[in-house]
Parts: C-alpha cells; sequence; structure tokens
C-alpha cells in the first residue's frame, strides 16, 4: 500500500492506513513545477509519490530523489514549521497530498499510530547520541515555587512546562499527566538506571544534579528543569547510558505506561508531542546534513 510511505513506523495499523487513503486526494504537477501545500493549507501537507520523479531541496541544495512509493514533508507537517523544504517535479508527477488537519484527524482516531510515530520520532533523536549531548533543552527559569513539599497540581504544571519537552503543551493538556507524577528523592552515588535497562519511567529533575555516560563514552549533566531519559521512555527503547545522582536529587516521577495512557486519553497533549519531537529531528537533520557537507 503506497500510504505505508507516510508512516514512520513498520507497524502502523491497517485501518489507519485506510482511513488515509480514503481522505488524501490525488494531485498532478507538470515537470518543473515546484510542489507546495498551497494558501489554503497553511501548516503543510505530507506527499507521497505515485508516478513521476521529484527531487527534494533544502537551502537551495539537493537532499535526495523521490520516486513512485516514497514520501516527504511528513516531519514538516507534523512540526507545524517551514524548514525551507522545496519539492520539484522532475517528470509529470502524481502524488498523493496529505494535509495536515487530515493526518491529524487520523492520528486523533487512531492511537496506536499516534503511539508509534512518538516511538520513531524519539528514536530518531537517539540514532545520533553525541548530537543530543550537545543540543539538550537549557533549563528555562522559573519563579519561586512554594516549597518544595507543598507543590500543588499548578505548581506541577509550570514545572512541565519548564521541562523542555513538555514546553509547548497547553495547560489543560498537562492537567492529568501532571496529577500522575510521585515525588521521587535519591541520595548522592544513587544508581538510577544502567544503560540497555528498559524505560519504565522518567522524571523531571526539581534539586540537584544527575551524570550519566554511554559506552561509547558520551557524556550528558542534567540540571533542575530537565527530564533525564525523556527521549528513551517516549521511544519505547533501552537505556543508552548509566546514570547516577551526582547530588542528593529530588524530582517527580511517572511511569511510562501513565504518561502513555495521559497521552491516549488527550490528543490534544499527543499533538503537542509530535510537534515537539518533529521539529526537534528537523533540527537534527540539517545539523548532520551541514556536519557531513550537504547543506
Amino acid at each position: 500500500m503506497l500510504l505505508k510511505a507516510v508512516s514512520l513506523s513498520r507497524h502502523t495499523p491497517v485501518a489507519a492506513l485506510e482511513a488515509l487513503a480514503v481522505q488524501a486526494r490525488e494531485r498532478q504537477v507538470g515537470a518543473g513545477a515546484t510542489i507546495g501545500s498551497g494558501d489554503d493549507q497553511p501548516r503543510g501537507s505530507a506527499f507521497v509519490v505515485v508516478d513521476g520523479r521529484v527531487a527534494v531541496y533544502q537551502g537551495g541544495l539537493r537532499l535526495n530523489t523521490l520516486r513512485p512509493g516514497k514520501a516527504y514533508g511528513l516531519l514538516e507537517t507534523l512540526a507545524g514549521a517551514d524548514a525551507d523544504i522545496e519539492a520539484r517535479a522532475e517528470l509529470d508527477t502524481l502524488l498523493l497530498e496529505i494535509p495536515a488537519p487530515t493526518l491529524l484527524s487520523v492520528l486523533e482516531g487512531h492511537h496506536l499510530m499516534t503511539r508509534e510515530t512518538i516511538h520513531a520520532l524519539a528514536r530518531m533523536v537517539l540514532v545520533t547520541p553525541s548530537w543530543l549531548a550537545r543540543t539538550m533543552e537549557r533549563p528555562m527559569e522559573l519563579p519561586e515555587l512554594v516549597p518544595p513539599e507543598s507543590l500543588d497540581l499548578v505548581d506541577r504544571i509550570g514545572v512541565l512546562q519548564t521541562s523542555g519537552i513538555f514546553s509547548h503543551a497547553h495547560d489543560g493538556s498537562l492537567a492529568e499527566v501532571a496529577s500522575y507524577y510521585d515525588e521521587f528523592r535519591a541520595p548522592p552515588g544513587t544508581i538510577l538506571w544502567r544503560e540497555g535497562d528498559m524505560a519504565d519511567w522518567l522524571f523531571v529533575l526539581l534539586e540537584g544534579g544527575v551524570e550519566s555516560r554511554s559506552r561509547t563514552n558520551v557524556r550528558l549533566s542534567w540540571i533542575p528543569r530537565m527530564v533525564p531519559g525523556v527521549f528513551e521512555v517516549l521511544g519505547g527503547a533501552p537505556r543508552w547510558t548509566d546514570a547516577t545522582a551526582a547530588t542528593p536529587i529530588r524530582g517527580l516521577r511517572l511511569s511510562t505506561k501513565l504518561l502513555f495512557d495521559a497521552i491516549e486519553n488527550n490528543f490534544a497533549m499527543a499533538a503537542d508531542l509530535l510537534s515537539s519531537l518533529a521539529q526537534r529531528v528537523c533540527c537534527q537533520r540539517l545539523a548532520i546534513g551541514r556536519l557531513h557537507g550537504h547543506l
């Protein structure tokens, strides 16, 4: 099925692909034409090449050539951002166009596809751990909170909004997940996880510091308002570092299961998370392309 090309996972439910097939629209473009979503789709569209050939450019330089069965524009559509991508038909070309509202509607109706897409995006980030180590979000400043022992739901939402990966989520999207967090403390020297362990929990660090190191000697330092190990949790992947409390630490802990339960129950949060991850993958692709001289 052609629309498998627009999925980031090999496990996309057939029902979701059928829903995309029903709502996708055909576009015929002539050789040499620039392909865009048009003013009626300001958030963009994903495209699948049915027949013909399309060249994709970024920053004026050629990224790749797409033949029948290949797709482009999915990351940018999920990110809701302009990544300076341009596509040109090299031959008379037939496309399937999936506008952003269609894609998001299908994701909302098929939570398994949403979960698999979150997994796939997070794993893309983890493919290049050295890049990840250099580009972790810096913590955002937050006005003084009430005493740590008295964090209520509103305070917890505020903390989550300053933790990087959840910074774009709306208050309403975060309320449910914030209510699931429990307080976590550990003395210095505590081993939080070992490389290769299953990533079955995450936490927002409120006080103290965490040091982590991989077998390939990639190192990360986590300070308050960061979320240690979040990408393994979102990617359904094993831990890729050892992590140890460098000082006495305190945070808000959440199990992977409860996080994904909250995402399943609140698509607004899922959409925020998909956008945040897709933006990060777009930045990663651009940075790696420049590093290797493609851009």
